[in-house]
């Protein structure tokens, strides 16, 4: 951590040197970190914990470190996100090794992912979805680094009578790609726009253009391997003549997605089908007893891949076939693909079979339901963090609610419903001050599981003074519940049976509250966010030992982090932090942006100041912004007392992200604008011995000063120039920090001696 703060300090100075002027600062700065320790409720040490938790995934394979093995990636269609493993095969030892610096290569995915080389070159491409169709990049990588160029934005089909138009796919569908003809090309199988059928687009590439890199289809046919849909359910019906296909466009037809891959599972040379629908827990194993130019499906297995363990997940599994194992045979890899985020699996939701036969006749084996997911932090359903020293030894621990943790499916009719149970989680901090390491001591904090509730989400005061953190419970009615902490000061919690409708509150859907004393006035106030995406703030106006909350607004601080663009609620989760005696205020939101508000401090009846709503980290000389998915929630406080905060941020997907605090980054370099010059402004006497100066500015226009050690460390922090005193402080390179009213700062540096 002091080599990564020494090089941003030594950055900070070069380009001060370079520019010869100052430059704009974020007011926070953070750097992944991915060592932090995590014990489960099993007492085990997590090999993944800060991935971010997995939901809905598709696995496929490129070579993203460029050492001629394939990596395996991981899309999660719940928010989106790309989580990159290192393949690691090495003197015997073999492991994936979590690896979020490469999460950047690749471009924003939507819906679903595969990995298929089109041109044959040796290096796997990348299918994915877009508008109503199919968009491919091509990998163009160097030996040395992993690359990816658009090829084709979206890919088309001649549907007959010379009318190409778009292949089309939609977002509810997992396509099969692959050889179907064994051409040596890549050909696609969908189901067509009203369902029941199989499309067949044929690549006439090599046919047309004598190269592989064209991806020119035609529509083959509309009933590949002749078999139908049922209308309302997943059962298929072979040996269908596909007279179907004449009156199909007069129903009301149910096509909501499926899931397909393609592969020659028999070894008899042409490609059978695997096959999953939407609302149902089973894969479906087609055997092809056709050729290779006209498939006909023989018979189903609807008990794939045994009948010992067949696949049992809820909603529309997606496969893959990948080697997870190291042996050189393809695994069965299977997650939810239902494009619903609440009829799916959450918690148990990636199921590995080891293939036990062989690549040519595999033979499929079941040895998890949480490949990955078993060693990573994952709540289910949404994970909500909040910080504070619960059980009163210095340390801060952490509560985590969830939105809900997967029960049961049943279909009621041909529609599929499912249920979820929302809980609290208490994670004990049990490192030190200087570095944490967590344990997850207790899964169901005050029992509320029992009753099946969603949405729980904590916030901790001490709202009857008393010495103990008391709970405040937000819930998605709306609501709020409150459980009084009844073991006192210093102690481990143990908390009164919960008190539900706590004082009337309701802010409609989705309550997230957090306790801070807004006003200043000594008492703990009550924020609450909600689905709107705003904030309400009742004031304490009872006492610090009985408080009585008032609504006084429901747009605080004119705050709204809907994105329209993406949706038409906000899920708003609030959290504050004071730095320097300033208030700040940190929002996650429905679209995973991590709003940051300034300008709270005497503005309660204003609109608060949005300094950035796309948080960012650094990495090297980067500022990337901080990307966990969606409806974020994060809990900021410096966690090993080196003056700079640690953030964590919670996701849809039911885990957890560590960063720490670092020194904060530029995010403007220039001299275009600036109206100071950095040499105007003169610290004396340096080198000094117990105190110095700042002159060359107006007091006025200095919001504060800050003072670092070498390692990054926040030494002092004061409002006036005109004097700092460092007595008692160690001799050594200090480097002083002016911040400007108007958000800008410069940077100096200073020699104190014996």
């Amino acid at each position: 951590m002091i080599k990564n703060k020494l090089k941003f300090i030594l950055f900070i100075i070069a380009i001060s040197g370079v520019f010869n002027a100052y430059s704009q600062y974020y007011d926070f700065g953070f750097y992944r970190n991915d060592s932090v320790k995590f014990i489960n409720l099993n007492s085990q040490e997590l090999k993944y914990p800060w991935i971010g938790g997995l939901n809905s995934c598709q696995f496929f394979e490129v070579d993203i470190d460029q050492n001629g093995v394939d990596d395996l990636i991981v899309f999660d269609k719940h928010g989106g996100r790309i989580i990159p493993f290192l393949k690691y095969n090495l003197c015997g030892l073999q492991d994936f090794i979590f690896a979020p610096q490469y999460k950047e290569v690749f471009p924003k995915f939507e819906s679903w992912v595969q990995s298929h080389d089109f041109n044959m070159d040796g290096q796997k491409d990348i299918f994915t979805y877009t508008t109503a169709g199919i968009k491919v990049y091509q990998n163009v990588s160097d030996g040395e680094e992993f690359k990816l160029k658009l090829h084709s934005p979206r890919l088309n089909s001649d549907y007959g009578g010379n009318m190409e138009v778009n292949l089309f796919c939609l977002s509810e569908d997992y396509p099969a790609i692959a050889d179907i003809d064994g051409d040596g090309d890549l050909d696609i199988l969908n189901f067509w726009t009203l369902g029941m059928y199989m499309d067949y687009h044929k690549n006439v590439s090599i046919e047309n253009y004598s190269d592989l890199d064209s991806l020119k289809f035609k529509l083959e046919t509309r009933c590949w391997g002749y078999f139908s849909e049922h209308e309302d359910s997943n059962i298929l019906y072979l040996d269908d003549d596909c007279n179907g296909l004449a009156s199909i466009q007069d129903r009301n037809y149910r096509h909501a997605g499926s899931t397909m891959l393609a592969y020659d599972f028999n070894n008899n040379g042409i490609m059978d089908l695997l096959i999953g629908d939407v609302d149902f827990p089973q894969l479906f194993l087609l055997e092809n007893g056709g050729t290779a130019d006209s498939a006909y499906i023989i018979r189903q297995d609807t008990l794939f891949p045994s009948a010992d363990k067949p696949i049992r997940l809820y909603s529309m599994p997606a496969p893959a076939l990948i080697d997870v194992n190291f042996d050189g045979l393809l695994d069965l890899v299977v997650s939810p693909f239902d494009p619903s985020l609440d009829k799916a699996e959450n918690k148990n939701s990636v199921w590995v079979y080891h293939n036990v036969g062989t690549n040519e006749v595999p033979e499929f084996e079941f040895i998890t339901d949480n490949f990955i997911q078993g060693e990573s932090i994952d709540f289910g359903g949404g994970a909500y963090p909040v910080l504070a020293d619960i059980n009163g030894n210095g340390l801060l621990d952490m509560m985590v609610g969830n939105w809900g943790e997967y029960d049961s499916s049943k279909h009621i009719g041909f529609i599929l419903h499912s249920y979820y149970s929302s809980s609290i989680s208490y994670v004990k901090n049990i490192g030190d001050t200087q570095m944490p390491e967590f344990q997850h001591v207790d899964d169901d904090v005050g029992d509320l599981r029992q009753h099946a509730l969603l949405g729980l989400y904590p916030a901790l005061g001490d709202i009857d003074n008393d010495g103990d953190l008391d709970l405040i419970v937000g819930q998605s009615d709306g609501s709020i519940i409150f459980l009084e902490n009844i073991a006192g000061p210093l102690q481990e919690p143990q908390f009164a049976q919960a008190e539900f409708l706590y004082q009337n509150i309701d802010v409609g859907e989705y309550s997230a509250p957090v306790l801070f004393d807004l006003n200043r006035d000594g008492k703990l106030d009550l924020i609450i966010g909600n689905r709107k995406g705003k904030l309400s703030y009742y004031e304490n106006t009872g006492t610090a030992e009985n408080p009585i909350f008032t609504l006084i607004t429901d747009f605080l601080g004119e705050v709204d982090v809907r994105d329209y663009n993406e949706s038409y609620f906000g899920y708003a989760t609030p959290t504050f932090y004071i730095k320097n005696d300033t208030t700040h205020l940190f929002v996650g939101s429905e679209k995973g942006n991590i709003y940051h508000y300034r300008n709270i401090d005497n503005n309660l009846d204003g609109a608060f100041e949005l300094e950035t709503d796309k948080l960012v980290f650094t990495r090297g000389n980067n500022n990337i912004t901080i990307d966990e998915g969606i409806r974020t929630a994060v809990a900021l406080a410096d966690l090993n007392k080196d003056g700079f905060p640690e953030i964590i941020v919670g996701n849809y997907c039911g885990g957890l992200a560590y960063y720490s605090g670092s020194i904060p980054p530029i995010y403007d370099v220039g001299i275009e604008n600036n109206t100071l010059e950095n040499d105007e402004v003169i610290i004396y006497p340096n080198p000094f011995r117990t105190k110095f100066k700042i002159s060359g500015i107006e007091s006025s226009f200095v919001d504060n000063v800050e003072i670092f050690d070498i390692s990054g460390r926040l030494i002092k922090a004061q409002k006036n120039i005109d004097l700092i005193d460092m007595q008692g402080n160690k001799s050594g390179l200090y480097f002083v920090k002016i911040n400007f009213r108007n958000g800008q700062s410069i940077h100096k540096k200073v020699h104190k001696l014996d």
